[in-house]
């Protein structure tokens, strides 16, 4: 088994950056309203006073609107989560683990699961899962919002496809779809924990998960080479 980092939960507040307190507290307030109530349906007026703003208009005023602030939420987040998969991607070439599908998966899955918000659930998941649920989100299309931030994660993913010997379009349908269950299981961990129901520990769930994907990925391979050419 791939040994497994100590998490780090992180929240917006302590991720490096220029951005301001202001800024931050719109930022952690959209994720945390969006996450919850879907990406349409929190009004803006509601963001801006849940962040605290006595101006209705603030998130107008700093992002431009809601797409705006749904960029600045992914472009924070993603500085802290691009960054960690650096590191555990170097900590598993400098181990001799280049070629390990599962220290590979758990590169990509570990950072996301350490973004939570003050209150330690994982909103940005929640919210990811509204997002990539939308009528018309493509996973493939380089120039959405969210992709357009995760130009390291492709990398990996293209690594990922070339160890599978797998073309990379079925490859990101496949890994799309695993990565998926990685953010509906901390979901669901928030769900339970909200209901005071026992729940497994944070580094426990990533590392069943990543147990589960990387076999998935690899059977997934074995079927694309089997039905190749339909």
């Amino acid at each position: 088994m791939v040994p497994f980092p100590d998490l780090k939960p992180t929240t917006i507040f302590a991720i490096e950056g220029e951005e301001t307190g202001t800024k931050r507290r719109l930022i952690d307030a959209g994720e945390r309203l969006m996450g919850t109530h879907g990406i349409e349906e929190p009004s803006l007026q509601d963001i801006a006073a849940e962040a605290g703003q006595g101006n209705k208009f603030a998130v107008q005023y700093h992002f431009g609107g809601r797409e705006g602030l749904l960029d600045a939420i992914f472009a924070l987040r993603m500085r802290a989560i691009e960054a960690r998969r650096r590191e555990l991607v170097n900590r598993a070439d400098e181990g001799g683990l280049d070629s390990d599908l599962s220290a590979l998966v758990a590169a990509v899955f570990i950072p996301m699961s350490e973004q939570i918000d003050e209150a330690g659930r994982h909103s940005y998941a929640r919210l990811l899962l509204q997002y990539t649920s939308r009528i018309g989100f493509d996973p493939a299309r380089r120039d959405d919002p969210f992709n357009a931030r995760r130009s390291f994660v492709i990398g990996l993913m293209e690594r990922m496809a070339t160890l599978l010997e797998m073309d990379f379009a079925q490859f990101e349908l496949n890994f799309y779809q695993q990565n998926v269950a990685m953010i509906v299981a901390l979901a669901a961990r928030d769900n339970l924990a909200f209901r005071n129901r026992p729940v497994p520990s944070l580094a426990r769930l990533v590392e069943q998960t990543v147990a589960m994907t990387a076999p998935a990925l690899r059977a997934a391979a074995d079927y694309a080479r089997v039905h190749q050419g339909g």
